[in-house]
């Protein structure tokens, strides 16, 4: 198949915590990161659709794909054997320009400005998809683990459902910061009372973070038939007893990345308040 490529130019870019993968084979040194790119076409290939040059895309973790099997055919391109990341085997959106499929090359809506947007392309997303994979809805008890570059875009899009949403960290110094940003409720794990007491009160609880915490603890905090999202990377292997899920039909699935349709969606469903980080 011949590859249909833009090239942009780069307006805007963030980093993402995802740029810190090198040590773990996916890149080498030298390397450019950047996967969370915002740029104007600068030229395209012969048999690129729908994008024109000087038009404003956006590029996120993924450039990529094969374009014809089972995944991509159903618009899940992330699940294809042969995606190509933005930032692994070439340069990403710290280069002067990044080279991408067109489908890959998202639109952005003129009413989002280049900066805002551009955290969007991949901690926006990454939060984003399990609360619409998994039928988060308006009144339901939710929850987010961590409140860094992923948890405070969560807080954020839950609070624009019309969830009640609680803000898990180990502290209560970033208390006031997550109120600001849509939670109702602060929970700091770093005495276990405080998560005991939220035992059986969450529909859904979304993880963001990298480091380990009490699962089991954490677990506990859902109601029957509730749903753990895991969009972080802790450094241990995760330890949640059986019986804990299968007794109250609860479920701890890991999130993968977004699909493009599913991007599109979460432009269109912004932070009430500036994603810049």
């Amino acid at each position: 198949m011949l590859r249909a490529n833009v090239v942009n130019t780069v307006a805007a870019r963030s980093y993402a915590g995802s740029a810190k993968l090198m040590p773990f084979g996916w890149s080498a040194y030298p390397v450019v990161p950047g996967h969370e790119v915002i740029g104007v076409v600068a030229a395209v290939g012969a048999n690129v659709k729908h994008r024109t040059v000087g038009q404003r895309v956006g590029v996120g973790w993924s450039c990529g794909a094969c374009g014809h099997c089972e995944y991509c055919g159903r618009g899940k391109e992330f699940f294809c054997a042969e995606e190509k990341f933005t930032i692994v085997g070439h340069h990403g959106g710290w280069a002067s320009a990044v080279r991408s499929h067109w489908k890959h090359a998202i639109p952005i809506p003129e009413a989002l400005d280049s900066a805002e947007a551009a955290p969007l392309l991949c901690a926006g997303t990454t939060v984003f998809t399990p609360l619409s994979h998994f039928g988060v809805t308006a009144k339901m008890r939710t929850a987010v683990i961590g409140i860094g570059g992923l948890g405070h875009l969560a807080l954020q899009f839950l609070s624009a459902f019309g969830c009640e949403v609680a803000a898990i960290s180990s502290s209560h110094s970033k208390d006031e910061e997550a109120r600001k940003m849509g939670a109702s409720q602060f929970i700091a794990t770093k005495s276990d009372e405080e998560l005991a007491k939220a035992k059986g009160s969450f529909d859904f609880i979304l993880s963001t973070v990298s480091a380990d915490v009490n699962w089991a603890a954490i677990v506990a905090a859902l109601r029957p038939e509730g749903r753990l999202a895991i969009v972080g990377v802790p450094d241990s292997d995760l330890k949640i007893a059986a019986m804990s899920l299968s007794a109250a039909r609860r479920a701890s699935p890991a999130a993968a990345a977004a699909a493009r349709a599913t991007s599109r969606k979460c432009w269109n469903s912004p932070p009430s308040t500036a994603s810049r980080r």
